[in-house]
């Protein structure tokens, strides 16, 4: 094979999984409305495009598959197959047939793959495979995770019908391509030596400043230039990181299909809602949300919302109702999942945690704090262990990766509403706010996302407490811990650190004592050398405006090293 036929046909299978996720998507929609001729259309026109492609790349048995396809499509088309639940079934597993047939060729593509048992299935009853369709809730998710994320514009072609004002949003998903910007493709690792570069503009910036600062005579004109260069960095800046920017659309298909064959495989009723579909998401961040939000997903379908007949004793519609919104907030990024089912069961939540030996004896819990422990290590309230859900892992490693993200996690539940799970996540990983502080006459690096606010602390405001100091701000006490010890600096310096800093991670709230705060600038996040990878509390490093190198400290990671020393 040269090099001309390689790159045709990994341009193929590139651009067939982009249109196999908007396949499953429409499919998703048909669903919803299986009248919908604009859909329908559309399932059909896709499945067009790919098997004249195969054949045209030399995929010939995928060409066969996409052919019975197409032709079982066109019943549906023409009106003579109704869509039901069981058709919609076997044209997902179609999809999934078609997107593990393009991975296969993507590995090896001189392969030659028997597609003869898969095709044969067109000629059964729709209902012969709904067992087999609905069996696997991890069938879906693993097709899911193995989606190529489409970046890039998709051609569809226009329709001149006429739209009907109930299929405007489906015809809008449809045809959204249409005069939309052009578009190239553009490989990661060259957007990443992008940044790169600009990370070391914006270093060599911060010099120049802090140079222009420490010399007044010349303070006035280098400083206008020191300002315009700032402008422009800024501009190349913003206009690099949003090269790694991704809809987020293919992170909702793939929790669409999880919601639906998990409700569908536990007998319920779940109609699944999405606000912000268009949000753009750093490529990276995207990457390692996906896992954690299918558990949130999952467990809100299995814990969370009854059955139909469940939801009719309790008044309520026998449809329930999972709503995912992506949205920015104050310079975040703000994911939630809420559902309408039934919410956290306090008593079990309780019971539980006294097995596990979570609870202190005499200890009262606040509601929040009771919600909070379903986030413990291998909690879990099932009584039985199924497929979805009951062996205690998940809610515990969903914070831990929404952590290692520098985001927090929130919980609110209320007993037959519902719960919503709201996941903060930083924009991007790349460049952070930081401030500045000073430990021991060295400088380190605070994310500011996790400064909640600095105060000066005088050492008499320190009470004792059973392992730590305790700080009182606005009559509520904080567990003190001085950044001397925690970094092991304090053996010969009895003086504590008089500026308190008052942070967050998850429920815990705590103050970390330093000497100064030097101020606040941006950072570029380097990775640590392989002579300090083994340092725990350390998201990496960086280079100070005044040219030197500084840690970037992890509060929460440091704090949870102390409190298990204590």
């Amino acid at each position: 094979m040269d090099d001309f036929e390689k790159t045709l046909k990994l341009g193929f299978i590139d651009e067939a999984l982009q249109l196999i996720e908007e396949f499953e998507t429409l499919l998703l929609d048909l669903e919803q409305d299986a009248s919908s001729k604009e859909t329908i259309d559309g399932v059909f026109r896709l499945i067009h495009n790919i098997k004249g492609s195969s054949k045209a790349v030399g995929f010939d048995n995928l060409g066969a598959f996409c052919h019975e396809l197409e032709t079982y499509m066109l019943d549906i088309k023409n009106g003579t197959k109704k869509t039901t639940k069981a058709t919609i079934n076997k044209l997902l597993l179609s999809k999934d047939i078609m997107t593990k047939t393009l991975m296969s060729y993507k590995s090896n593509l001189d392969a030659v793959i028997d597609l003869s048992s898969e095709i044969s299935m067109f000629q059964h009853k729709d209902e012969e495979i709904v067992d087999k369709n609905e069996a696997s809730t991890k069938g879906a998710e693993a097709i899911a995770s193995s989606s190529v994320d489409a970046n890039a514009d998709l051609p569809v072609e226009e329709s001149t019908e006429v739209i009907d004002i109930k299929n405007f949003q489906n015809k809008k998903r449809l045809h959204a391509v249409v005069g939309a910007d052009e578009s190239v493709r553009v490989n990661l690792k060259r957007v990443d030596h992008l940044i790169n570069s600009v990370g070391e503009l914006v270093v060599l910036q911060a010099v120049l400043r802090e140079q222009v600062l420490s010399h007044s005579s010349i303070h006035s004109k280098l400083g206008r230039v020191s300002e315009d260069i700032g402008k422009i960095i800024k501009e190349v800046q913003d206009l690099s990181m949003s090269l790694r920017m991704v809809p987020a659309k293919t992170l909702i298909q793939k929790l669409q299909r999880i919601c639906r064959d998990t409700a569908s495989g536990l007998g319920k009723d779940v109609k699944f809602t999405i606000h912000g579909e268009d949000t753009e998401i750093d490529k990276t961040i995207l990457e390692l949300i996906s896992d954690p939000l299918v558990h949130l997903v999952r467990n809100a379908v299995d814990h969370g919302i009854e059955t139909p007949p469940e939801r009719e004793e309790q008044g309520k519609s026998p449809q329930a109702e999972l709503l995912l919104s992506i949205s920015y907030e104050g310079g975040k990024l703000l994911i939630s999942v809420k559902d309408n089912g039934r919410g956290l069961n306090r008593e079990r939540i309780l019971q539980k945690a006294k097995e596990k030996g979570l609870l202190k004896e005499g200890v009262e819990l606040s509601t929040q704090q009771i919600q909070e422990l379903i986030f413990a290590p291998g909690f879990s309230t099932k009584q039985q262990v199924t497929e979805v859900s009951g062996r205690g892992v998940g809610m515990d490693v969903v914070r831990t990766s929404v952590e290692n993200l520098g985001g927090q996690i929130e919980i609110s539940s209320e007993a037959g509403m519902g719960t919503e799970f709201v996941v903060r996540l930083p924009l991007t990983l790349a460049i952070i706010d930081g401030m500045v502080v000073r430990v021991s006459g060295q400088q380190f690096v605070l994310p500011l996302a996790q400064v909640a606010e600095t105060f000066k602390v005088e050492s008499g405001q320190i009470k004792e407490g059973q392992s730590h100091g305790l700080f009182c701000l606005r009559g509520k006490d904080f567990p003190v811990f001085d950044a001397k010890q925690m970094l092991h600096h304090s053996k010969n310096e009895s003086q504590q650190g008089n500026i308190g800093i008052l942070s967050h991670a998850g429920s815990f709230s705590f103050v970390v004592l330093v000497d100064d705060i030097v101020g606040q600038q941006q950072i570029v996040i380097k990775q640590m050398g392989y002579e300090l990878s083994h340092l725990r509390g350390y998201v990496g490093s960086a280079i100070l405006g005044d040219g030197k190198p500084a840690l970037i400290m992890d509060l929460a990671e440091l704090i949870e090293q102390e409190r298990l020393g204590a």
